[in-house]
């Protein structure tokens, strides 16, 4: 992800399916201090057992997401 991940989201969220807060907790175990990190989505796919399509899509699902929450949310 490009920018920090705001830390709670996933557990705050209940409109988060099952797949998103897994890469979502992935992402987060992944990341530097900052909240950044950049894993390849085949990589994420395969760690995770999911298909690549369904990382892309939690991934959007999760930038939206963390786009709607107010800034100071972390």
């Amino acid at each position: 992800m490009r920018r920090p991940l705001k830390v709670n989201i996933c557990y705050q969220d209940e409109q988060l399916s099952h797949r998103a807060k897994a890469v979502y907790l992935y992402l987060r175990d992944r990341a530097d201090p900052q909240g950044i990190c950049w894993p390849a989505l085949g990589t994420i796919a395969r760690e995770l057992s999911l298909s690549r399509s369904t990382v892309k899509r939690a991934v959007r699902v999760i930038e939206d997401r963390e786009e709607e929450l107010p800034s100071g949310t972390s």
